[in-house]
């Protein structure tokens, strides 16, 4: 009677064991299940997270938008402008998606002859009491190599849209070491046509094509 008892116990001992075994088990599923879900879930967020873009605006002194024009061949008359605001809008990851603002003052030419200069602010060239400033809008960049790029954009000048793009070279990248913020320089060049924007006076004794040369630095905005 006591072996038979025993027998019995046992039987009821293992299946105890196996519904507490069938109890992990399916616990465990279903925390696997979770985390998979979860797993999941987390790597969808993070595919739709906004990508992290910092701001950048222009260090005006330390900002020069330059043009050359031959002078009837003898040699190049080269210009600037004074005043100068710029910002950028960029992800370092994904440097394609930045965008680019820049708006100069075009009375802040100066070309080295102050008699010249009132003369290309007047209505023969930039018409500076009409057309106060000339602005630049990126529309797209195409990264040609690790500090290399094409920046495409609009440019206005004398109130007409053009297309333009900007041969770029990002310099540096790097903590300033004045403040230890972050900062980065560029230089850029293109060539437009004057005409393009409706400038004809004195073509082509003037030249139709000028050259522009563009040397900026950008301080992060905290």
């Amino acid at each position: 009677a006591m072996e038979a008892a025993l027998r019995v116990h046992r039987h009821r001992f293992c299946i105890r064991l196996g519904a507490i075994s069938r109890m992990g088990e399916d616990r465990m599923a279903t925390w696997t299940r979770r985390l998979a879900l979860g797993g999941m879930v987390m790597a969808w967020t993070m595919a739709r997270a906004p990508a992290f873009a910092e701001d950048y605006v222009l260090d005006s002194s330390h900002a020069h938008v330059v043009f050359k024009v031959s002078h009837l061949g003898y040699a190049t008359t080269i210009g600037q402008f004074g005043k100068i605001e710029g910002k950028v809008h960029v992800d370092w990851n994904n440097p394609a998606g930045a965008r680019v603002e820049v708006t100069i003052d075009a009375a802040s030419i100066d070309s080295n002859w102050p008699a010249r200069d009132e003369h290309l602010r007047n209505a023969d060239f930039f018409h500076v009491a009409k057309y106060p400033t000339i602005r630049f809008v990126s529309t797209g960049i195409d990264v040609t190599g690790e500090d290399t790029a094409m920046i495409e954009g609009d440019l206005t000048l004398l109130g007409q849209s053009r297309p333009v793009t900007l041969d770029t070279v990002l310099n540096k990248r790097a903590p300033f070491p004045g403040n230890n913020k972050e900062h980065f320089g560029v230089s850029a060049v293109t060539v437009i046509s004057r005409s393009d924007f409706g400038m004809t006076y004195a073509v082509p004794m003037i030249p139709d094509e000028v050259e522009i040369q563009i040397e900026a630095e950008f301080n992060i905005v905290e």
